[in-house]
């Protein structure tokens, strides 16, 4: 973890491979790196282009599309704005 955080700090983003392509292994990964927040979607949540074909609820957000949004701040209306977001890319 070390690693990670020195890269994190230096460069702002890290990719991370070997980690199993399951909602359930990002979870667990995201909790070794940092406390998560619960958010109007809940502590942990999945964004789709796609529906959902496993049961899973689907949410749908712009920042994930194909449309240009222009400069914005996430997060404004937490008590604690998001510090880092985690991307499973299948």
């Amino acid at each position: 973890m070390k690693l990670f955080y020195e890269m994190f700090i230096k460069y702002g983003v890290v990719m991370i491979d070997g980690v199993q392509a399951s909602t359930q292994a990002t979870e667990a990964l995201c909790k070794r790196i940092a406390p998560i927040h619960d958010t109007f979607f809940g502590a942990f949540w999945v964004f789709s282009n796609r529906t959902q074909e496993d049961g899973q609820e689907y949410h749908e957000d712009t920042a994930y599309g194909s449309e240009q949004i222009g400069p914005h701040t996430d997060g404004t209306y937490f008590d604690q704005a998001p510090g880092i977001q985690v991307n499973l890319e299948v």
